[in-house]
């Protein structure tokens, strides 16, 4: 009865708040089209696709080529990465890739971005085994989709032929909708251009006013004085500034006037630097002078160059997880089992995990062949491991070689013991004889053996001791025993 009441409870508890979003506002629910809440763009009066714009300034459009070569420049692995499946993703993978990356990473910039898929129709199938693949993948304009915090992906067509509501497009095999950082205010996601806004307007327009200036002040202004018609001077003065050269009276004087000994260019070029340094933060996270004046070091290059880095991981942990989507929708389309896609250097030894991997073999971790080609990008006709050569075959030497010091004066000694010391390694002068005769006659079983052995030579390492107990035990079986038994 318990049990059935407990049941009971869940059922409701589920059927209720658990399956339904409580936190909602109805403002949002009221409203046909989610509204852009980034306030950048709110106080600019500007829509998020018409950042665009900011990429025909200079510094802007360079720091972003920068940080999208150098996310373009990371080799992809596939896993599995062999048979007739992995060699078609590849394959398509290495004609879209680029086209997916640049398409992803613009999510970084604008807030989202989304790809459109265009497979190949039944005619158009080349490869033998049929798999159908890819005839296209492209950036779609962002302002004909909207995201909302609820996953969805709505698509407005320029026909209206879905009303104010848009149509909910498929996101598993033809769309794929990349966002940066969103939250449930803002499900279109954080675009980096709207913080440049203000950057980009300020350096746009102190160049315009620069241009002006110069214009202006440029050239020197040159001042008349005559006792005739002012308006013959002028026009002479205006023809003068065309041909630098200008013909007066013994009555008359002209003096040309300069910008002076003003700062007006040095404040200029450090309003123009200052900007162009805040553009590069932002974009690359750091600049190699900022906030050194100039003065640069190998140390802060390298602090630069790690900033870098840490911007390009960021970057694939971005567009990582929608070429992943791509790939399961190949997969399904063409029943493979699942691929998983990675993004890491690939040429030269990886510093962090080769350490790593040291760490671990020292611990007594083996890797496998696979492990090495597929990580450290090596061929396998280029290298081979210690675990693929074969293991020298044990064998007993005939010949009399005395390897235990039985004692430290020399003596005769007899055959059972020369026997014995034939089988014992080289590198042991552990044992004198009377130990090894009580080892052997305290011994009922190998076991035994092993144990009053162990305790003889604690100290020897594991490799070498266990060379001793196999050779031991097959001295103490064959031979040890049955002297004993002969009172030898």
């Amino acid at each position: 009865m318990a049990k059935d009441k407990q049941k009971a409870a869940r059922q409701k508890a589920v059927s209720g708040s658990l399956t339904q979003e409580l936190a909602t506002s109805q403002l949002v629910k009221w409203l046909t089209r989610v509204p852009d809440l980034d306030d950048v763009l709110k106080k600019a009066g500007v829509k998020r696709h018409q950042l665009s714009a900011l990429l025909f300034d200079d510094e802007i459009s360079q720091a972003v080529s920068t940080r999208v070569d150098a996310l373009l420049a990371v080799p992809f692995r596939l896993n599995p990465s062999e048979g007739p499946a992995a060699d078609f993703l590849i394959d398509q993978l290495n004609k879209f890739i680029k086209g997916m990356t640049r398409g992803a990473v613009n999510s970084r910039f604008y807030g989202y971005s989304v790809l459109e898929a265009v497979y190949e129709k039944d005619d158009e199938i080349t490869n033998e085994n049929g798999y159908r693949g890819f005839n296209r993948i492209i950036e779609k304009p962002m302002e004909w989709f909207e995201p909302r915090n609820n996953g969805e992906l709505r698509y407005f067509p320029d026909s209206g032929l879905h009303g104010v509501e848009g149509q909910l497009v498929d996101q598993e095999y033809k769309f794929f909708l990349t966002v940066n950082e969103p939250n449930y205010k803002q499900p279109q996601g954080q675009a980096l251009l709207s913080r440049l806004y203000w950057p980009w307007y300020f350096r746009t327009n102190g160049w315009k006013f620069w241009a002006k200036f110069l214009e202006r002040f440029g050239s020197p202004i040159l001042v008349g004085k005559t006792a005739g018609e002012t308006t013959e001077m002028r026009d002479a003065l205006l023809a003068a500034h065309g041909s630098a050269v200008l013909g007066i009276n013994d009555d008359e004087d002209v003096t040309a006037i300069g910008v002076g000994t003003g700062n007006a260019g040095q404040s200029f070029v450090a309003f123009d630097d200052a900007l162009t340094r805040r553009i590069n933060k932002l974009v690359l996270g750091q600049t190699l002078t900022s906030g050194t004046d100039g003065n640069g070091s190998r140390a802060l290059g390298e602090v630069h160059n790690e900033v870098r880095m840490d911007k390009r991981d960021s970057d694939i942990q971005l567009v990582l997880p929608t070429i992943q989507r791509v790939i399961d929708a190949l997969c399904k389309l063409n029943g493979f089992e699942h691929h998983e896609i990675t993004l890491a250097d690939g040429k030269g030894l990886e510093a962090e995990r080769a350490n790593r991997d040291k760490v671990l073999s020292e611990v007594g971790v083996k890797f496998t062949r696979k492990y090495f080609e597929d990580q450290y990008n090596l061929e396998a006709e280029y290298f081979e491991l210690e675990s693929d050569k074969p293991a020298p075959a044990k064998t007993f030497s005939a010949l009399l070689q005395q390897k235990f010091s039985f004692k430290a004066s020399s003596q005769k000694i007899t055959p059972q013991q020369q026997e014995v010391d034939n089988l014992a390694p080289d590198s042991y002068s552990l044992l004198d004889v009377d130990q090894i005769k009580s080892i052997v006659a305290d011994s009922e079983t190998p076991e035994q053996l092993a144990e009053k052995l162990f305790a003889a030579i604690p100290d020897a390492p594991l490799e070498q001791f266990n060379d001793v107990l196999a050779q031991a035990l097959y001295t103490a079986d064959v031979l040890g025993y049955k002297h004993s038994s002969e009172g030898n």
